[in-house]
């Protein structure tokens, strides 16, 4: 039975003149919260409690003393024999953390002969009151939520993390309809009946889950209510008229409250009651009928039956995935849409568009623009004040969409950049993000495009942002009505947009603590040497559910890896690169792999290569040597020759090889050359090659592709796959656009380059290249390899853009011979009888990937529907180091990442 909205008007007697007036309890919050009807086990406990009562702890019972949990010994002593000494019903708990207060309430519940009633603030989320616990979002952004529902699961949800910590009275804000002078958060909405429906199914959910919901009421008239009545009575503030001590708590006895929440020392106060109370038996009576009413109350709340609380895991459980999954759909459920007259939401191209997002009343560093960078290049602004927005046109002339985002502290100076915004929107798409009250919208309620988050709440803007690509759906509405064009229920939904979204494991049928053990093993390969630092991630179901860093970029300066470090991915650039040319080649007709490369490259017919197949040399089973140092032609007594380098970049030494060497402009014609001459594998008669690795192909298939494609590999995939799918870290040459601040170094090269290497490729031949080949070269960040691997792994299609026909994804990564692993320039898993191979043992038949001699690994499984990422510059400072692969790292994080599927199906079955 939900709490009334009952008015509450209190009357108290005067002890001086013994006349009534009507009174309001000084700074007296009144609470009012509804009971279940007694049944005779909770009568017989009652019953039995209350006969044993001397009238001091009768009046005791009354009594809520204000608790905090961060307490020493001493003061808990002192507040044990508080307890004690007066009797008290009850403790209003005012901070602490949940070792702490479970430590405090066990000790007091056990000095208790009557069990204490426990109450606390925790109308959304014990993080409203205590440290180390979820805070879930606050009541104006859960009013944006259409579907009541989760208010009431988050009733329970509450409810069920206040019983583990021993807690029984939940004070939520009233059921009262918002005003516009009131702290706008604190409140559901400006709709009688949705406030009402919400308020409703909160406490419901409270208290069918044995939690007390109990509403905070300003001072009105009590009408017919038959719950408990509580009143709360603070210390006077400096400057306020002072009552005599116990004054105020004898008024509010009079004035018919059943629990008293006193913040000054009770004994006086109950001294006065009892006074009273023997004097007049009618206020006797009312003493019992409260005490009785509370014991229920007690009752009702399981104090019967068990005080104490379990303390085993206690942070673990309240912060369970489940928990936090939970919170995460709220928040995707408050995030509204309030325009978007010209569909600018979700954002469809990431070519055409330049984006910039600017920030109003907070720094760069946010989360909202941390998302948004993980879908497209944001060029990121910050304004603080008004004077900030001078000269700030000229910063975006080339930009063509604007996210404005609005935090709170933009409401001191809001009224002065009005006119730059709307002055920016008349000229540039804007897409206007409000992360405050929602009433501030008003000043911009004719934009094409506003979003409403209610709150600077980190995952909110997390959630916006990925609105905003069609990562995630919109589905809130507003609240409050904002204007007469925007009204209380108005909201736009919003498709997703087939990208990825960021989620948690839970949300992908993946085990959140199973996948903790990922750090067991990363620290483990940190501390032994195996790398300096590495970053890992996973994807489910189109949703990137872990992304961790772990150590440093190197191991002298600790430089922490982050999500934004881009790292040499080795040979991971034959299959993100050069296979991507040749599929597409394939697809469009214009080669055929079955055929001879010679076919397409004259040059290879008067050589040992006129027979090289395609398709072989993608198995690696054409013959070609795996690996030849052409570095050495360049060098002579350990010196670079001056026909082929120069410290300086001019138009005859074009191409970066490391800092201060540059190779000649006909590096790379000599290059080819090598490699035509390049000996082969022997073998005897016309028996076919085996599979034997080799780079030497991919140098082949890219001067193939280069050729036919009329164009640099690198231009036709920005312009073609990394650009449009807003992979832009994805690429050559990282120090053309990133800072090397925000790249993985790799090896200290003591014998080619005589340098360490940042930014410029690893692989000696790529080097020689420019930095740019078809086996080594590409740089990238973790979460931009991941939007490649789920193109492949949704058959070629991402972000509602066709790449490759699905047939095309299927035989390039299929296995091809029954002798050999290989797809088609794909890796592939070990028989299940070899343990010795790349990837997981359960990895599936399906899935493909690669490796990079960098110490880089990418895994696509479609049976799993799973990417796994893993990134690592494990030749740092030494090539040499093959620490990684002796202690097998990358396959055993692969495990964990499938054991975290099968404990989720087996922990959800």
């Amino acid at each position: 039975m939900p709490c009334k909205n009952a008015a509450i008007q209190v009357q108290i007697q005067n002890p001086d003149s013994h006349q009534l007036k009507k009174i309001s309890i000084l700074l007296g919050l009144w609470l009012s919260c509804s009971i279940v009807s007694a049944q005779d086990r909770k009568s017989s406990w009652t019953d039995s409690i209350f006969q044993t009562l001397s009238v001091s702890e009768k009046i005791g019972q009354l009594f809520m003393i204000p608790a905090s949990a961060y307490l020493s010994e001493a003061e808990v002593t002192a507040l044990a024999n508080e307890v004690k000494s007066y009797h008290v019903g009850g403790l209003y708990i005012t901070r602490g953390g949940p070792r702490s207060l479970t430590h405090v309430l066990n000790r007091l519940q056990g000095i208790t002969r009557i069990p204490l009633l426990v109450g606390i603030n925790a109308a959304y989320g014990l993080g409203q009151t205590m440290d180390s616990t979820v805070r879930f979002l606050k009541p104006m952004a859960l009013g944006a939520i259409q579907n009541d529902s989760l208010i009431y699961h988050l009733g329970e949800t509450i409810a069920l993390q206040m019983k583990m910590l021993g807690l029984h009275i939940n004070f939520i804000p009233p059921s009262d309809v918002y005003q516009r002078e009131l702290v706008y958060e604190d409140y559901f909405g400006d709709n009688e009946q949705q406030v009402a429906a919400k308020s409703e199914s909160l406490i419901r959910g409270l208290q069918d889950h044995g939690v007390l919901g109990c509403e905070k009421q300003p001072p009105k008239k009590q009408i017919g209510f038959q719950g408990l009545a509580f009143a709360e009575i603070p210390e006077p503030r400096n400057g306020e008229i002072k009552q005599k001590k116990g004054e105020t708590e004898v008024s509010a006895f009079l004035a018919g409250k059943d629990v008293l929440i006193a913040f000054e020392d009770p004994g006086t106060a109950i001294k006065k009651i009892q006074k009273i109370v023997k004097k007049n038996a009618a206020l006797m009576a009312q003493l019992n009928e409260h005490v009785k009413k509370i014991l229920a109350a007690k009752y009702e709340v399981g104090l019967a039956k068990n005080r104490f609380v379990e303390t085993n895991n206690l942070v673990s459980r309240l912060n369970s995935p489940e928990v936090t999954l939970f919170r995460y759909g709220l928040a995707e459920s408050a995030v509204t849409v309030v325009r978007n007259v010209s569909f600018s939401i979700p954002v469809r191209s990431l070519v055409e568009n330049h984006l910039t997002a600017i920030s109003i009343g907070q720094s760069t560093q946010n989360e909202f623009n941390h998302y948004l960078a993980k879908y497209a290049p944001i060029q990121k602004i910050a304004v603080h004040a008004a004077s900030d927005t001078l000269g700030l046109e000229a910063r975006v002339r080339t930009s063509n969409i604007i996210i404005v985002g609005i935090f709170p502290k933009a409401a001191f100076f809001q009224s002065q950049i009005i006119p730059f915004i709307r002055s920016l929107a008349s000229r540039k798409e804007v897409i206007l993000c409000y992360f405050g009250n929602p009433l501030g919208i008003k000043d911009f309620e004719n934009f094409p495009t506003v979003m409403a988050g209610y709150t600077d709440d980190e995952l909110i803007q997390e959630i916006a942002a990925q609105v905003i690509f069609g990562g995630v759906a919109s589905q809130g509405v507003l609240p409050v009505t904002v204007s007469g064009s925007l009204s209380q229920g108005s909201g736009i939904s919003t498709p997703t947009f087939d990208r990825l979204s960021y989620s948690l494991p839970e949300a992908a049928g993946m085990d959140s603590r199973t996948l903790e053990q990922i750090k067991l093993v990363a620290d483990e390969a940190i501390g032994q040497g195996a790398f300096p630092g590495c970053h890992i991630l996973v994807a489910r179901n189109k949703k990137v559910v872990y992304e961790q860093s772990f150590g440093s970029l190197t191991y002298e300066n600790k430089v922490p890896v982050t999500d934004t470090t881009l790292f040499d991915l080795a040979s991971v650039t034959k299959v993100s690169a050069t296979l991507q040319t040749v599929m597409f080649m394939y697809e469009k007709g214009l080669i055929d792999i079955n055929k001879k490369a010679s076919v397409y490259l004259p040059e290879l017919r008067t050589s040992n290569k006129e027979d090289l197949i395609i398709k072989d040399i993608l198995t690696h089973q054409a013959g070609l040597w795996p690996f030849l140092p052409f570095w050495t032609e360049t060098i002579k007594d350990s010196v670079q020759w001056h026909e082929y380098y120069n410290k300086t970049e001019n138009p005859g030494y074009p191409f970066p090889v490391a800092a201060h060497l540059f190779a000649s402009k006909v590096m790379k014609d000599s290059l080819w050359n090598w490699i035509i001459k390049a000996r082969i594998r022997e073998k005897i008669g016309r028996a076919p090659y085996d599979y034997k690795y080799s780079d030497m192909g991919f140098y082949i298939l890219q001067h193939l592709a280069e050729k036919i494609l009329n164009q640099p590999m690198q231009d036709f995939l920005a312009q073609n796959l990394y650009g449009p799918l807003g992979a832009y870290t994805t690429g050559y040459q990282p120090l053309r656009r990133f800072p090397a601040a925000q790249i993985a170094p790799t090896e200290d090269d003591k014998l080619f380059r005589k340098s360490l290497l940042i930014g410029y490729v690893h692989d000696q031949g790529a080097a020689m290249h420019g930095g740019i080949a078809g086996h080594a070269g590409l740089f990238s960040t973790a979460n931009d390899l991941a939007k490649l691997a789920e193109m492949w792994l949704q058959k070629g299609s991402y972000g509602g853009h066709r790449y490759f026909n699905p047939e095309t994804i299927e035989l390039f990564t299929r296995k091809q011979y029954e002798n050999s692993r290989r797809g088609l320039g794909w890796d592939k898993p070990n028989s299940p009888i070899d343990t010795n191979g790349p990837t997981s043992f359960y990895a599936s038949p399906q899935t493909f990937g690669h490796t990079g001699f960098t110490g880089i690994g990418i895994w696509i499984d479609p049976e799993f529907n799973l990417v796994f990422i893993f990134l690592s510059n494990r030749v740092y400072p030494d090539m040499n180091n093959n620490k990684i692969s002796n202690a097998n790292i990358r396959p055993r994080i692969q495990d964990i990442v499938y054991r975290s599927i099968f404990n989720y199906c087996a922990n959800h079955n």
